[in-house]
């Protein structure tokens, strides 16, 4: 084996160790009360290689023209019902209710995808993804992403995902992030 296979080995076994020590915190969505990870994950069947972790790092930012559609409609939906009648697209709703436009966001901030580490909460703590408020990029980690999620999941994580990460760059605050993720993941996941 080359030390650069061994090297990348170590990496996989190390972040597999870290997500599991991290279960619980998992299932609420985030690790340390601050989120920025995807929520109950249905694992990899496999270990994952370099080579998937690259590929999947080059499909995240494909995703962003995606979840801009998504928004657009949803925002296009709630406009039209009343508030308190929209079902479950109400707990989207804060999402066109910030102080930024997340529609405006998904096109002007760069997304920062991490292939070989994750990325980091304000407490430096490793998560799936984050935003700093002082700097104008989003964080997601295609490593921890690829070890933590089954194939046939990633790309509906992701994209509840990256509208947890770019609803919080937009203003909303930790806990309508994670609800506003968690209806994201339902409907990605239950839309054929």
């Amino acid at each position: 084996m080359t030390t650069t296979g061994l090297t990348f080995r170590l990496l996989v076994t190390g972040a597999l160790l870290l997500t599991a020590s991290n279960a619980f915190a998992l299932n609420r969505g985030g690790m340390s009360g601050g989120g920025g990870n995807v929520m109950n994950p249905t694992p990899p069947d496999r270990l994952v290689n370099r080579h998937e972790v690259r590929a999947l790092a080059n499909r995240l930012p494909t995703l962003l023209p995606k979840v801009a559609h998504y928004l657009a409609q949803k925002q296009s939906s709630l406009a039209q019902i009343p508030v308190g009648q929209a079902g479950a697209d109400e707990n989207l709703r804060p999402l066109f209710q910030t102080r930024y436009s997340i529609l405006r966001l998904l096109k002007t901030v760069p997304l920062d995808v991490e292939h070989h580490k994750s990325c980091f909460d304000g407490s430096g703590n490793p998560v799936d993804g984050s935003v700093a408020e002082d700097d104008d990029e989003v964080c997601l980690s295609a490593l921890n992403i690829a070890l933590k999620v089954h194939p046939t999941e990633i790309d509906a994580q992701s994209q509840a995902l990256i509208v947890h990460e770019y609803g919080e760059k937009a203003g909303l605050d930790e806990a309508a992030a994670i609800s506003v993720q968690a209806q994201v993941l339902e409907d990605v996941l239950n839309t054929p």
